[in-house]
């Protein structure tokens, strides 16, 4: 499957936000692709739902993966899982307001969260990414980084994140 890029997601957000119904939260590589946060190579696109009405992907998103050229599991829908697992509904930001629905990004706090739960060293970088691109949104203090570092220090995406923080969290 060929790499994704940043204007292909970014039609299918406009498309989604004018044709499907409802409100969808973009996530992932995806996420930092579409608000320019980086330029990393994406292979699906992270779409979950805001709300409830139908956490299944409708026959129209399946539709918009195929006209433009993506198979449909390029559409991935298993953030649900992730995201309705956490108080994410305060740590949503409109985004894209189209004719029938709402694209939300997640607040920092929330990318945070729910790639804290893998932390490989592409999940490290996106957040390095998000954060650089939202710097209003960080706010960690130092307790906040060794807290993280105590849970999350043994995965894999750590030492990437940890020097990133550190740097943050000796500016406050």
């Amino acid at each position: 499957m060929k790499a994704i890029t940043a204007s292909t997601v970014q039609s299918i957000l406009r498309e989604l936000a004018d044709n499907e119904p409802g409100e969808w939260v973009l996530l992932g590589g995806s996420l930092v692709l579409a608000c320019e946060a980086s330029n990393r190579a994406t292979f699906d696109i992270d779409l979950g739902r805001a709300d409830t009405a139908e956490l299944f992907t409708p026959f129209g998103l399946v539709a918009l993966a195929e006209k433009h050229g993506l198979p449909i599991e390029a559409i991935n829908q298993s953030v649900n899982y992730y995201l309705h697992k956490t108080d994410f509904r305060p740590f949503l930001i409109p985004w894209i307001k189209g004719q029938k629905s709402t694209i939300f990004r997640p607040h920092f706090a929330l990318f945070l969260e729910l790639k804290l739960a893998r932390l490989s060293v592409s999940d490290a970088e996106d957040l390095i990414a998000y954060a650089k691109k939202f710097p209003d949104e960080v706010t960690l203090t130092p307790n906040r980084v060794e807290k993280i570092r105590a849970t999350h220090g043994h995965k894999q995406g750590w030492s990437h994140l940890a020097t990133f923080l550190n740097s943050l969290s000796d500016s406050i």
